[in-house]
């Protein structure tokens, strides 16, 4: 046809579309980038890595008075990590178990367990001590869940030391 303009295209529909349904596209659309942009966020945030550490405190909130030189780091983000190390005499250590229904045995064989040093940042000065603790006599407890999270307990009976770790992954 002479004189009539041939149109055609996926998005020609929508611009003779009642004004209406425009408006409701533009909220679908700015909605969906909002929702992407604070999933990015979220997720940034949640991966960062933060470090907290107390280094030879003589006292912690949940461990009994008679436990000394307590050292632990912690490290947040996406999952949780806490490393304790504190001396303390068995006797004790035994009470505080039971307390926390830490079922510890005997250690029957060479154990070892991650030390707070483990958790610390790179370059801090507590680094080049051994990452890990390992004991062939005192007692040892171990709850782990599928993929690593869980708990894991050593007192050492030569040092009088206990090592404490939790990880949420």
């Amino acid at each position: 046809m002479r004189g009539s303009c041939q149109r055609s295209g996926p998005w020609l529909g929508l611009l003779h579309r009642p004004r209406p349904v425009i408006k409701a596209a533009k909220i679908i659309l700015l909605s969906a980038a909002a929702l992407i942009v604070v999933l990015v966020a979220f997720f940034w945030w949640g991966v960062q890595q933060r470090y907290e550490t107390q280094l030879h405190v003589p006292r912690v909130d949940w461990l009994p008075a008679t436990a000394s030189d307590i050292s632990s780091s912690r490290i947040t983000g996406w999952g949780n990590t806490h490393a304790y190390e504190f001396h303390i005499a068995r006797a004790d250590f035994e009470v505080l178990a039971r307390e926390r229904s830490w079922a510890v045995k005997p250690i029957d064989k060479e154990t070892s367990i991650m030390r707070y040093v483990q958790c610390l940042p790179e370059g801090h000065p507590d680094l080049k001590n051994p990452p890990r603790a390992s004991s062939s006599a005192g007692l040892y407890y171990e709850d782990r869940k599928r993929g690593g999270a869980g708990l894991t307990v050593l007192y050492d009976d030569p040092s009088d030391t206990a090592y404490v770790f939790t990880s949420s992954h």
